[in-house]
């Protein structure tokens, strides 16, 4: 299973061309000089207890060609509970974190690199809404969807059936 999800956030990325913002529905650059640290992630508004995206792009700035660092750690803080941490790598030249927001409120985003041998921090803010009861899920939103389907298929089936057995009589 964690090979399938890898796969499709691999598969996800790619459909970013090099160079591309990794901003999704919310995100922020941040200027380093030579290289531009781009932090995007979606949905937005991220929704306390459904899953997000996180990016994190290196691009330099002169031509806006992908260098991303050898690692990137990234450490997600609510006041003073440390929630994550942990060390990504890049995939086709990028760096993805699905993740869940336990609860509503602001959060840190902690990212550490080494850029030109020089170890580099920056910190990035997320506010995670609180889930309003008339909020649909986007998976139960997607089940219904595939049950409308799966019924409409069976009525389809079942008429086909019943046509036949009718022409035979």
């Amino acid at each position: 299973m964690k090979k399938i999800i890898l796969c499709l956030m691999v598969a996800i990325q790619l459909g970013y061309m090099p160079g591309a913002s990794a901003h999704l529905a919310g995100g922020e650059d941040r200027d380093l000089g030579e290289v531009i640290e781009d932090f995007g992630y979606d949905p937005s508004p991220i929704v306390a207890g459904e899953g997000a995206f996180l990016a994190f792009n290196f691009v330099r700035k002169q031509d806006q060609k992908p260098v991303p660092p050898a690692s990137l750690w990234v450490r997600i803080s609510q006041d003073d509970d440390i929630l994550f941490s942990g060390t990504l790598a890049p995939e086709a030249e990028h760096m993805v974190l699905s993740y869940v927001f336990p609860r509503a409120g602001r959060y840190q985003i902690l990212t550490r690199f080494e850029d030109n041998d020089k170890k580099r921090e920056e910190v990035f803010t997320v506010q995670v809404q609180k889930r309003t009861s008339s909020e649909t899920s986007p998976w139960v939103a997607a089940g219904m969807v595939g049950g409308l389907l799966l019924l409409n298929m069976l009525l389809i089936t079942w008429y086909q059936s019943r046509k036949r057995k009718q022409s035979t009589h």
